[in-house]
């Protein structure tokens, strides 16, 4: 067993942030977005289950109030870069989600800056190739397994090792200044469904409507669309409007088995 330090971005990938255009519509109000920052899965051939990261979660929460900090020590920054001025916002809230196996953060981009305004004009404008990769310590073992994990801070990337890792929501104050009770949280909701967890470890593939049914989504009934809807974790309501709402995949069409190689559809 062996000590590590990991990123979580695609290997051999790099990528270098242009700053071209200017951003003059944003404010000086931060930008606050609720985020995957890691899934349970395999990352970079590392196997991050969902206990560990659990305990991550749970460590990082125990520091913050050891610290009696209002954030995580887990800052923002771009593409893992080691340079004070890349860091560009802050976490301040961290919890496990048991249905997405994941860890979840609330962050905020700085804008009072303009490069600053920049990067978080950059997030707002294009969400859906907005990704995370965390910095996690831990210890990986023969089985490939990374156990004690300690999150060390979450960075913004183009390429992630966790296809998981990105936007889910936006949080947005109704008033200046940091007050949680003023938040506004639109998240849609975790459709239910009733099948029992069981482990399926064959390939994932990109799921269509067609492997659920022969039928258009206008076509069938609601309740076929809400049961369609049990295999994803996120829609914007249940049943949805258009089945390419669903995101998070995470059950076979037809066993309904759990598949932990998911890939997200976004």
């Amino acid at each position: 067993m062996q000590e590590v330090t990991l990123d979580l971005t695609a290997t051999a990938i790099e990528a270098e942030p242009a700053f071209n255009f200017e951003s003059s519509a944003t404010t000086e109000q931060p930008l606050r977005r609720r985020i995957i920052a890691v899934s349970e899965g395999v990352h970079n051939g590392i196997n991050f289950s969902g206990e560990e990261i659990r305990k991550m979660v749970e460590a990082a929460i125990e520091l913050k109030e050891k610290e009696e900090r209002d954030y995580f020590a887990a800052p923002l920054v771009l593409d893992h870069s080691g340079r004070f001025l890349d860091k560009v916002g802050s976490t301040y809230n961290l919890f496990y989600d048991e249905e997405l196996k994941a860890a979840v953060a609330d962050v905020e981009f700085w804008t009072y800056t303009p490069i600053l305004k920049e990067v978080a004009e950059r997030v707002r404008r294009d969400p859906e190739n907005t990704y995370f990769s965390v910095r996690v310590r831990g210890k990986l073992r023969d089985e490939n397994e990374i156990t004690d994990l300690q999150l060390i801070h979450i960075a913004v990337v183009l390429e992630p090792a966790d296809s998981n890792a990105r936007i889910i929501g936006e949080l947005e104050n109704k008033k200046e200044g940091f007050d949680m009770s003023e938040e506004v949280l639109d998240f849609g909701v975790v459709p239910e469904h009733p099948w029992e967890y069981s482990k399926s470890t064959k390939p994932w593939k990109k799921l269509a409507l067609q492997d659920f049914t022969s039928s258009g989504w206008e076509e069938i009934s609601a309740e076929e669309q809400r049961s369609i809807a049990g295999h994803y974790a996120w829609a914007p309501k249940n049943p949805p409007d258009k089945f390419t709402e669903l995101k998070l995949p995470h059950q076979e069409p037809k066993t309904h088995t759990v598949n932990f190689f998911r890939s997200l559809q976004f």
